[in-house]
């Protein structure tokens, strides 16, 4: 049975939950990313392999990730439940999606992602009893959804097997050293939030407008 937990939600805008996935689809989205990072695996660089840096950020068009999809799907309706969001008047868009590949002594720096609204973290393989390479999370004081205030906090969190993360792109996030012989495997989805198509539906002044209705120029 699938159980999410809600990060204190006047600190943190984190939603956790342990996914339900059979081993058989986890095989199959592990065979599909290994084949196209090989040359990764195979090399002896120490660092982290980042898929949307090495143009492999579309694996939700893969039908390997069809099911993946639909845990996304299913964990953003309670996360626009938990943090206020209207549904009603938005559009929600996964607009990339790309694996993290962490070997022995690497890690990931802090960082942000600027060009979505909300992202998710899915652990496809780990030690669950290696304590090292937790996710971290910080965030300064300010508002979600222009309602709800934040103090400033930190959260750490200790990846496990079928465990997802999801939270507002904006927040800074990085990956502690990790240490250990399996390779670990995470994936990461970027939403988008847009307007409604139906004109009047919304408010749209500072939000996306659906891209459905946008204008291609050359330039």
């Amino acid at each position: 049975m699938n159980s999410s937990t809600v990060i204190d939600a006047t600190h943190s805008p984190i939603l956790i939950k342990k996914l339900d996935i059979s081993d058989k689809l986890v095989f199959g989205m592990i065979h599909k990313i290994e084949n196209r990072a090989k040359s990764y695996f195979e090399s002896d660089n120490n660092f982290c392999y980042v898929g949307d840096s090495d143009s492999f950020d579309q694996l939700h068009l893969h039908k390997e990730f069809n099911c993946l999809n639909s845990e996304v799907e299913k964990m953003l309706k309670e996360f626009i439940e938990v943090y206020l969001i209207d549904d009603s008047q938005c559009n929600f868009y996964i607009q990339k999606s790309w694996p993290v590949f962490l070997k022995n002594d690497t890690e990931v720096n802090s960082h942000t992602h600027p060009n979505s609204h909300i992202s998710f973290v899915y652990y496809l393989q780990v030690d669950d009893d290696n304590e090292t390479g937790k996710i971290n999370f910080q965030r300064l004081q300010d508002h979600w959804n222009n309602t709800v205030p934040f103090k400033s906090s930190f959260t750490a969190i200790q990846p496990k097997n079928n465990i997802a993360i999801m939270f507002p792109s904006s927040l800074l996030h990085w990956v502690d050293d990790y240490f250990g012989d399996l390779m670990r495997i995470s994936i990461t989805y970027d939403i988008t939030i847009t307007t409604k198509l139906v004109e009047g539906a919304t408010k749209s002044e500072m939000m996306i407008s659906d891209p459905s209705i946008w204008r291609k120029l050359n330039g």
